[in-house]
Parts: structure tokens; sequence; C-alpha cells
């Protein structure tokens, strides 16, 4: 759901409170601090080591690039620091001075948490609206005699009258959010079956499609290839895709990032964005990493060119790699995929979607369905096979040359660490994922969703 919509209720009662002269604190926000100052954020704390930090010497060495130095700069700039000073040239950095830092900050010095709190205070914010000081003695005096009940009455008939308003555009939304208000007819909900994983929620599931289908669009409406997508983030503003390789020639309506890296889009206009159908829809192998800071992460499986682990508590990863092939099986963006699963047992799903997977019951024998005399031998469009076990010295190279294959090369994912492996998530009992060099750690729903 849009920002604007979801907090038109919240907008209301602000209105209303500002008129009547009262004041409202946020739940848990002490006088002078702003909202943002209680979020959890990736965070840096300026030492003195090495004779003196530089912007530049941080991005360098927790982002990899000096060149960054500038995106640390906008993210800090202006805001108060522990000593009361605030960073407003590049070059002066003090020795205490707390820098937020972007999400796939990594290394020594980097920290996860709200920010420390120090003697500085926040940047001022917006005042409320000035009160009248001969209202404000008359509200006073009514308090102290207390004829501020009829007051008091009005405010919960006002919210309650709010609470009904919120209630009619949450069931609006929930009519037409789902296909973004296009008037498109909806494509038939697909669930798995009673007993299998837990899927997206259908209206986060129809919003990453959609996704999908305007980059398509777009891309092919400027003669431009869709980019290499790795993974795609998605909050309640914004989608953002992670790009494999760098590209800053963005197409509308995404604009290009940290070097073009990444690309993001406002979820209100790519909602609102025509699409075609007639494309293919890039990322068809994409799943559900998990949440994380309040975006859900989904990774593309097929962005992989070696073989993917999934290692750590072996019943969570066994229900990773499950929940992922019932999602292949069923989402949108996949109906072009393959799926094999081998030694995982049955994966149960709609009978209509049969055919789109074959569970076998060892590595080899999903080697020969694919690469031998199988029913797959001539397959020709994207797969995903997920293994078991790591496969042998014999295997990992089958495996090696199915991820290679120049024309319809497959995503492969086996179970347990592998030397073999290019990616390698890491996952405990309670769901947390570590991705290794994707620079990620999330809490993945898709494993705790699945337990009794």
């Amino acid at each position: 759901m849009p920002t604007t919509r979801r907090r038109l209720p919240l907008l209301a009662m602000a209105l209303m409170l500002a008129i009547l002269g009262l004041q409202i604190p946020l739940p848990g926000i002490s006088a002078g601090q702003t909202p943002s100052d209680t979020r959890s954020v990736k965070y840096y704390t300026v030492s003195g080591s090495g004779g003196g930090e530089t912007l530049a010497s941080i991005a360098g060495r927790i982002l990899g690039d000096e060149s960054r130095a500038d995106e640390l700069y906008h993210l800090n700039a202006g805001r108060v620091q522990p000593d009361g000073g605030a960073l407003t040239e590049p070059t002066r950095l003090r020795v205490g001075w707390h820098l937020i830092l972007p999400w796939d900050a990594v290394g020594d010095g980097v920290q996860y948490g709200r920010l420390p709190e120090g003697k500085g205070t926040p940047p001022p914010t917006t005042p409320l609206p000035s009160v009248d000081p001969a209202v404000a003695r008359t509200v006073s005096a009514a308090q102290g005699d207390g004829k501020l009940s009829i007051v008091w009455i009005a405010l919960a008939i006002v919210l309650a009258l709010l609470l009904v308003v919120a209630a009619g555009v949450w069931w609006w939304w929930r009519r037409s959010g789902s296909n973004g208000g296009q008037g498109r007819p909806r494509r038939p909900r697909r669930n798995a079956a009673p007993g299998g994983p837990r899927l997206l929620g259908t209206t986060v599931a129809a919003m990453i499609d959609q996704t999908l289908r305007v980059l398509g669009t777009e891309c092919a409406a400027a003669g431009q290839g869709v980019p290499r997508i790795q993974g795609i983030s998605l909050d309640d503003e914004l989608v953002t895709l992670r790009l494999s390789s760098p590209d800053e020639q963005a197409v509308a309506p995404w604009t290009a990032d940290r070097s073009g890296r990444t690309w993001h889009a406002p979820l209100g206009v790519i909602r609102d964005r025509p699409t075609r159908w007639d494309i293919d829809v890039p990322c068809p192998r994409l799943v559900t990493l998990g949440t994380w800071d309040g975006h859900e992460e989904l990774v593309e499986l097929g962005a992989a060119s070696g073989l993917i682990s999934v290692g750590g508590h072996q019943t969570t990863a066994q229900e990773l790699a499950l929940a992922w092939a019932n999602q292949l099986v069923v989402s949108p963006w996949s109906e072009e995929v393959q799926v094999v699963v081998s030694g995982l047992g049955e994966v149960v799903v709609d009978a209509d979607m049969d055919a789109r997977l074959v569970s076998v019951g060892s590595t080899s024998e999903a080697l020969i369905e694919i690469d031998g005399q199988g029913h797959l031998a001539d397959w020709f469009g994207p797969g995903v096979l997920i293994l078991a076990d790591t496969p042998t010295e014999q295997e990992a190279a089958q495996v090696a040359a199915l991820v290679s294959r120049p024309q319809n090369p497959w995503a492969v994912v086996a179970l347990g660490e592998s030397p073999h492996d290019q990616w390698r998530f890491t996952v405990d009992e309670q769901g947390r994922v570590e991705t290794g060099t994707l620079g990620v750690t999330v809490h993945s729903t898709t494993v705790t969703d699945v337990r009794p």
C-alpha cells in the first residue's frame, strides 16, 4: 500500500489535534527527537587510527570503493553528532562521530542498531502551528476548572470516525491493491496445497510480478537490454533492484544510484505503470530470502554462475529449500521455470502444476533426468535443480556444466557446504540467513511459517 494512502487517517488525526491546540508526542520518542533517530541502521564510529580517518578511507575499507565517499556524506550531512558538531564538509571528521552506512557495508567497525545517544540534539524539526496566547490561557483555565470534558468527548468521537475511515481505506485497498487498480483482469490466485510452505502474500507477489513486467516493458520500449539482476528489495515505499553488473543507464521510472549498482523506483509509480504481457519476464527464478529492517529481500537464483549451497541447521536449510521449490512452481513470474528436486521428499503443489516439478530420489537420478536420457534432456527454458546433498566430485563437474550452458543454464542449489559453491547461504535454527558475499542478513519467514 502506498505510504500516503496508509497514513491518511493519521494525517487527519494530526490536523485535528493541531486545531485543538494539543500536542501528543509519538510513543517511545522523547521531546526533541525525530522518528528517524529510533530506527535500527548500520553505522560506524569514527576513530583516530591511522593518523585520522576520512570519508574516502572509510568508504574504501567497508564499501570497497573510495568513490562512494559522496554517498556517506549525503547520508550524514547536517545530522548533529554527540559532541554537538555536524558534518558540513566532506573532509572534516571528528573522532567519536557516528556515520550512518549503506545496507551493503561490511567489515571491521560496522555496527547495527539504533544510533548511540550523545550530548548533541537532532536538527530542528518543523514546529507545530503556534497557538494564540489568549487561547492558551483560556484552555489552561478550563483545565484548572475541570471544564475540558466536552473537548475530550469531541476528540473521542473524532477518533472513532477516523477509525471508520481507516477501516474503509484498508478494505478498498484489499479489494483493488493486488492488481494495482489497473482494472486489468487478475490472474487466478495460485496457492500451495495444505501442508506446503506458506508463500509470499498475494499483494506482495502481485507487486513483484508487476515490477518485473514493468521492467521488461520499459527496457523493450527503450530498445535496451534488461540489466542482469541479482536480487530485489521491497518496502512500503520503494522497490530496489540489485544488479550483478553496474549499469547507470536506468530506464524510467527507475533511478540509478551507487554508481549503477542499484536501481530504485517508487512503488506507487510502478503499480500505475502499463505493462506488456507478450514479453519474457525478467528474473524468472526469483525467490524469497526473508526480511531485513522492514524490507522484503528476494534473490534471483539464476544470477549465480556456479553452485549455490545452503548450510547451517539441517532442518531449517531443508525447509528453506522446499519453500523455494514451492515458490518457483506457483509464482506468476516463474511460469516458464522447470523445477527438479532430489532427495527432499514430496513437494505438495496443486495438481495442475505437477508438470513443472519433478521429484527424484538422488542426485544421479536428477542429473540423468536433466542431462541424460530423461524427459528434460531437451528442455530449453530456465530450470532450477535442488539437491538434498552436496554433489560428489564427479557430480560437481556435471553440475558445473549445467550451470554454464550457453543457451539454457540451470540454477543449482545444494544443501550443505561445498568447496565448489559460488554463493553460500547459512541458516540457523531460528531462520536467520547469512548470505555471505551478497552482503545481506535476513530472517527467513518462509522457514518459520512452515513449522507446526
